[in-house]
């Protein structure tokens, strides 16, 4: 690997990753779509119920059709200068997560990758990444190019 990168993984890695997204996503949204049934069968008494569940269902079920998507495609590169950079907690006590936004895309990165776009935040960055689900392939740092005045 060249010194440029800042967060790699292998293709046939980020694949199995899809596909493990895939799996986990299938079974949760036919128990969500089953949930959603019975709780329409029951109304008008699971009104609030049926509201909650259809906000989850609807979250599952847009991450299962990018995975289902991501399994059908090739990986893809965005290139660009970080548009936007930030920490967020995850479920408020299950870990920080850091994204990245560049070109109108969100990614999802380590925090390593973070820390090093975060010192250098001006470089432009070259990203290999799934098209609908947006999982990170690699990041690495695109040579500067001289500026002609």
């Amino acid at each position: 690997l060249a010194g440029n990168f800042i967060e790699f993984r292998d293709e046939s890695e980020s694949r199995k990753l899809v596909w493990r997204k895939f799996l986990v996503f299938l079974p949760l949204s036919f128990v969500c779509i089953l949930l959603l049934s019975w709780l329409v069968a029951q109304l008008p008494q699971t009104v609030i119920g049926l509201v909650i569940v259809g906000v989850f269902s609807i979250a599952i079920l847009i991450e299962l059709v990018s995975a289902a998507r991501d399994i059908r495609s090739s990986p893809i590169v965005t290139q660009g200068n970080a548009s936007r950079l930030w920490q967020k907690s995850r479920l408020m006590i299950f870990g920080q997560v850091n994204y990245l936004l560049i070109d109108r895309r969100l990614f999802e990165i380590n925090m390593h990758a973070y820390q090093f776009l975060n010192a250098n935040p001006d470089r432009p960055i070259r990203i290999r990444h799934w098209p609908h689900s947006n999982l990170v392939i690699s990041i690495e740092y695109l040579e500067a190019t001289p500026e002609v005045n």
